[in-house]
């Protein structure tokens, strides 16, 4: 299917975008990477920057969207503006904006290149505090998310869906269930895992939000890769898949493992006010993509951190002198 494609990957420098290049890369694929570099670094693409095409482009700019999506079969969406829960808390109205922005000019982009595929990345935050425990797909909307880029994303979920109704493109949509894994830089990514690994090993104060029992299922990249790549080669239009564990962990078991595997015990935890739009408890109801196509989550939390604090240490050189503030009192998602 992907062979000699024209692969276009919005976001492609990011954490997750740049390990799905290297899948499609190995798929001997003609890949274009579109990034603003805003949290995306050539860096992520080391290993096959000689074989793609990255253009250095902001997909907010119609014109400029639909140009550089011009000769492409597919378009794997990963283009959007996020940052971490206290980010997407106090930026409400500039994440609604930009990501509707985004995601209309890309998904019009696709429509006017008449490509084969259309792959909308979307996400575990479409699911509000009242859906079922693990969250089941057809609950999003059901009962309303709690945060902007929630409701960003789910309205983007609808506009592209709307494109499938009236334009007949060929629309598939993922919900990610809080991925995890090399690459996911502590500087451009203040997420919870990073962030908690930076701060522990460093031995500086651990900020947690609230009672720090709120519980995620993360997901080690290598399983998100798989689970994009199944729904990107199956038959099935416009009809959102979770790819997510089901296994649920809480912030406070997550700094304990943590700290445990990285032998360090002495480390503060400084407590503060939850974030009004956090969401308790969140884990993915995958049944369905197991069932229809076979996936299911194979990396155990303990290899997949090991890994991750490997990467860490080898390629971020974790040490004092490399602690960013700006990003120390982000809370993470």
């Amino acid at each position: 299917m992907l062979k000699r494609k024209n692969v276009t990957v919005t976001g492609g420098a990011g954490f997750i975008g740049s390990h799905l290049v290297d899948w499609l890369v190995s798929k001997s694929a003609n890949v274009k990477v579109i990034d603003n570099l805003e949290r995306g670094q050539r860096s992520n693409l080391a290993s096959c920057l000689d074989e793609i095409e990255l253009v250095h482009a902001d997909l907010s700019d119609n014109n400029l969207a639909v140009q550089s999506l011009r000769n492409s079969d597919i378009v794997i969406d990963f283009a959007n503006r996020m940052g971490g829960a206290r980010f997407l808390f106090e930026r409400p109205a500039s994440i609604m904006a930009a990501n509707l922005r985004i995601t209309a000019n890309c998904v019009d982009g696709a429509r006017l290149a008449n490509v084969e595929r259309y792959l909308f990345i979307s996400s575990s935050c479409v699911y509000g505090k009242q859906t079922s425990i693990p969250n089941p797909e057809n609950e999003a909307g059901f009962c309303p998310p709690e945060s902007a880029y929630g409701w960003a994303k789910l309205a983007c979920e609808q506009l592209v869906s709307s494109y499938f109704q009236q334009y007949h493109l060929n629309v598939q949509i993922v919900r990610l269930f809080n991925a995890y894994g090399p690459r996911e830089n502590f500087n451009t990514t203040p997420h919870v895992i990073p962030i908690f690994i930076r701060n522990v090993i460093n031995q500086k104060p651990v900020i947690v939000y609230g009672d720090g029992e709120q519980t995620r299922s993360y997901t080690y990249i290598s399983d998100i890769v798989r689970g994009i790549s199944s729904v990107l080669e199956s038959d099935y239009l416009n009809d959102p898949f979770n790819i997510g564990s089901e296994n649920e962990i809480s912030v406070n078991e997550l700094l304990s493992k943590i700290s445990t595997l990285l032998d360090v015990k002495n480390y503060r935890v400084i407590h503060k006010d939850p974030i009004p739009t956090d969401i308790r408890r969140r884990s993915a109801k995958n049944e369905k993509i197991k069932h229809l196509l076979r996936w299911q989550p194979e990396m155990d939390l303990t290899e997949g951190l090991n890994n991750t604090i490997k990467w860490y240490k080898e390629e971020c050189g974790i040490e004092p002198r490399a602690l960013n503030p700006e990003y120390s009192q982000l809370n993470q998602t």
